[in-house]
């Protein structure tokens, strides 16, 4: 709240204050203000009420007590206070209930009611609860402050506390429940203390990437605002997959998946300060670039830290290599990832290949250099079989003499069309039936032991089964091998 809106203590007692100029100038009648009501005897509580038409109110005060806002009317009858709280709705009346008994006010006789001051209550007194201290919004005051309540969603209020300080805070609004509660001991709030409540509105996603675009993080990772979000670590920008925004404490907390691997993270921000989680519970103490991936360091204890590393881009996995002389043409594809793939190259690949087996000591040597060839023809097809990521023996980086020698699948992929990641084993053998059974049998078991590779979750597997006699021709089937959770 500026300073040219801010309430004055006196400008409350003598008249309604409001948060407008214009608002302010209709409030100008002086109080009090004398309204003629007459007595009625509520016989279930022995007490008198006074029905007060609101529209001759108003009149009389200047202004009209609008919907969802919550008021308090002071004043005097016969010199008996009373203090009546209303939140602006339809009802065209308006209820006083003076502190007299029936012996002080008679039932059916007309009075001078004069009404003092007319307020609107924006201080909540904290109150006690098993969880700590906390205060409750109704639907009425979020309406009140112009917070659209027909469905769920984030609410940013901003509360002031008796010395004048403000603090944004996030809640939750569920229309079933039909109230917000905040609990304020992180706040710094205890019971029986007051809060003042300046303003709400409802607070969306693309708001917290607003707010949050250009914070500075202690632990180097950042949100940045392009045409699309992204995480940012120094230059290095890792894209941002689904999200949604949710509260955790009085804290707005965008969860999302990032990376290729799809690790979930979770941005919190109280309207100061950004931190970052990965997962529900380990909190980012930094990151950094390194190797094409993005390195994340956190804290699952006290004190052991762990690094997680998020690639940066798709690998690099397409590059045709030098005995693959013009590299591979598609002749048919299945519109699925699985089938037959009818293929063609140049004769000189077919040579440079019986030259490189030719050359191999021992069966063992030979069969490691067709792997190395038939994991080539299947890097070089790569995205034409519907897949848009891959990664090279995920369970074992480091290159070795032999690429087929590296322990674990041949390839983990991504197919987008499902969203999911799987394991891909690769055979060229002479006897296709056999290199068919054992790489069924190998991706299965992988599937099992590995379900996670650097937190990418994998939830299926394929065979690639090379055919190829050095001719120009060669086939390549793929072939379903099993999901996750299969028996």
């Amino acid at each position: 709240m500026n300073e040219e809106n801010k309430p004055d203590d006196t400008d409350r007692k003598s008249a309604f204050y409001r948060t407008s100029d214009d608002e302010r100038q209709l409030s100008a009648v002086r109080f009090p203000v004398i309204i003629e009501s007459t007595a009625y005897l509520v016989r279930s509580t022995g007490r008198v009420r006074f029905d007060l038409w609101k529209r001759s109110l108003e009149q009389r005060i200047g202004f009209v007590l609008q919907k969802g806002r919550n008021y308090v009317i002071r004043g005097a009858v016969e010199g008996n206070e009373f203090e009546s709280r209303h939140i602006g709705n339809e009802n065209p009346h308006l209820y006083v209930f003076p502190e007299a008994s029936v012996g002080n006010l008679e039932a059916g006789r007309k009075y001078e009611l004069k009404v003092e001051a007319v307020v609107e209550k924006r201080k909540f007194e904290v109150l006690a609860s098993t969880r700590g201290p906390c205060i409750r919004l109704g639907k009425q005051v979020l309406d009140g402050l112009g917070v659209r309540t027909e469905m769920t969603s984030v609410v940013e209020l901003v509360l002031r506390k008796n010395n004048g300080t403000d603090r944004r805070v996030f809640g939750r609004w569920e229309p079933n429940w039909g109230f917000l509660q905040l609990y304020l001991k992180s706040a710094g709030y205890q019971p029986g203390e007051t809060v003042e409540l300046v303003r709400g509105r409802n607070y969306s996603a693309d708001d917290f990437v607003r707010d949050v675009a250009n914070e500075d993080s202690s632990t180097g990772l950042g949100l940045a605002c392009d045409e699309v979000p992204s995480i940012r670590v120094g230059e290095a920008k890792l894209p941002i997959g689904n999200y949604r925004l949710v509260t955790h404490g009085l804290k707005a907390s965008l969860q999302t998946s990032v990376g290729y691997g799809s690790q979930c993270l979770r941005l919190g921000y109280d309207g100061q300060i950004l931190e970052t989680k990965l997962g529900n519970s380990d909190r980012v103490i930094g990151a950094y670039v390194q190797d094409d991936c993005v390195k994340i360091r956190y804290k699952r204890t006290k004190n052991l830290a762990h690094v997680r590393s998020l690639q940066l881009a798709t690998p690099k996995a397409a590059v045709i290599p030098d005995w693959l002389i013009g590299g591979l043409e598609v002749l048919s594809s299945p519109r699925t990832p699985e089938g037959v793939y009818s293929l063609r190259t140049e004769v000189a690949a077919g040579e440079n290949a019986r030259m490189k087996i030719n050359r191999t000591r021992n069966m063992a040597e030979c069969n490691n250099v067709r792997g190395d060839l038939a994991e080539d023809v299947v890097r070089v097809l790569g995205t034409r079989m519907g897949f848009d990521r891959m990664i090279d023996h995920p369970l074992a980086p480091r290159r070795v003499d032999s690429e087929s020698r590296r322990r674990g699948p041949d390839f983990l992929v991504h197919e987008p069309t499902v969203d999911r990641w799987c394991y891909i084993e690769v055979k060229w053998w002479q006897d296709l039936t056999r290199a068919t059974k054992v790489a069924f049998r190998q991706v299965r078991r992988y599937l099992v032991m590995y379900p996670e590779v650097d937190d990418i979750e994998v939830e299926g597997a394929y065979i690639a089964i090379l055919d190829w006699n050095f001719r120009r021709h060669m086939r390549l089937l793929i072939e379903k091998a099993g999901d996750r959770g299969d028996n």
